[in-house]
Order: structure tokens, then C-alpha cells, then sequence
């Protein structure tokens, strides 16, 4: 997924990723005699760390780029799950 966003008030950048869900239930098990089943939660996480093309850009630029991509991880993938999900 390509989103677009903006450092600093600046400048725009396209920035490419990939999310999965993760999920941290156990399923089905039993304890003391009793079956039940732990769902879990489902959760985003990130594939791999976010890309851009750094040609395109200042070496300057470029840091500033990876700054802002450290604070929206998260947001990414969650703006992945909404254009997935109906």
C-alpha cells in the first residue's frame, strides 16, 4: 500500500508498505475439565520498515523522512486495514 504524507508541512513523500493481522488468542483449551476457547485480539502490524524513494529527495529530506516515519507506523497500518476491511 502507497500512502502519501506530509513532513514538516514541507513537502509530500509516497511511502510504501505492507501490514498483517496479528492475533494473540490461544484457540481452543482446557482447563481443570472445562473447554473454552481464548479469541484473542486482532491487531496491524507493520510487514517490514516503511520505503520511499530516497532519490527523490534531499539528504536532509531523507532524515526528516525517517523521523516522521517513526511516529506513524501504527497509523499506517491502521489507514491499511481501512482500505482493506469493508
Amino acid at each position: 500500500m502507497i500512502q502519501t504524507i506530509i513532513v514538516n508541512n514541507d513537502f509530500e513523500v509516497e511511502v510504501e508498505g505492507t501490514c498483517h493481522i496479528e492475533n494473540n488468542g490461544i484457540g481452543w483449551y482446557e482447563f481443570w475439565g472445562f473447554k473454552e476457547y481464548d479469541a484473542g485480539v486482532n491487531s496491524w502490524e507493520l510487514d517490514d520498515d516503511l520505503t520511499w524513494d530516497e532519490s527523490k529527495h534531499t539528504p536532509e529530506q531523507n532524515e526528516a523522512i525517517k523521523q516522521q516515519l517513526e511516529n506513524i507506523e501504527e497509523t499506517f497500518c491502521i489507514n491499511y486495514g481501512r482500505t482493506i476491511t469493508p
